[in-house]
């Protein structure tokens, strides 16, 4: 068996896909938190929007998305979210730091960045919406199992996320994370409406 520090085994490099948390220091996911800020932002000036705490979509003709407004996505998706999963996780009997919640939902946010660099890459929603019939073009599929990959990537590193900060497990967990993300939705375009 190859005990060498230099390869990470299949299983360990899975767990840092889906569980990084145990296995990075709060510095690291700071770093992470930071990057998916900034990375958000850039994509913002090629008319991406994270207007949510879990959506991503594409401006027709990839006009930029306002700073204010841009900025104002970021606030939802990090420091609103992370107070509403502070308070859920609280009524679901767990007491977990607020910053480490910031930071877990900083970290997995990452998906859905790297998910934008694919919707950049694919066609315009304009260019798509006016064709009749809907025309299924390998770029258009692609786009679309990234959209689903990326989304599926992200509740798994939500529901470790969840499981790491806290003591929950099996139907507690299920339905402490399903609702962090209703009331983080619900609550991030309610926000967005006061805010843009």
């Amino acid at each position: 068996m190859n005990s060498s520090p230099a390869h990470a085994s299949p299983s360990s490099a899975w767990e840092l896909l889906i569980a990084p948390y145990a296995r990075l220091r709060r510095s690291g996911m700071a770093l992470l938190t930071a990057a998916t800020l900034l990375l958000g932002l850039a994509a913002s000036r090629f008319g991406i929007r994270f207007d949510g705490f879990l959506d991503l979509h594409r401006s027709s003709g990839g006009t930029p998305v306002p700073l204010s407004t841009a900025l104002a996505d970021q606030f939802v998706a990090l420091p609103l979210s992370a107070l509403v999963a502070w308070l859920i996780l609280r009524a679901f009997g767990a007491s977990t730091p607020l910053v480490l919640l910031l930071l877990i939902l900083g970290t997995l946010r990452l998906p859905l960045v790297l998910s934008a660099a694919v919707v950049l890459a694919g066609p315009d929603p304009a260019a798509v919406l006016t064709q009749q019939p809907v025309a299924p073009t390998p770029m258009l599929l692609l786009v679309g199992l990234a959209a689903v990959l990326g989304f599926a990537w992200t509740v798994t590193l939500l529901v470790t996320g969840v499981r790491f900060a806290t003591d929950l497990r099996g139907g507690r967990l299920a339905g402490a994370v399903l609702s962090v993300v209703l009331a983080a939705e619900i609550l991030s375009k309610l926000a967005l409406v006061l805010l843009t």
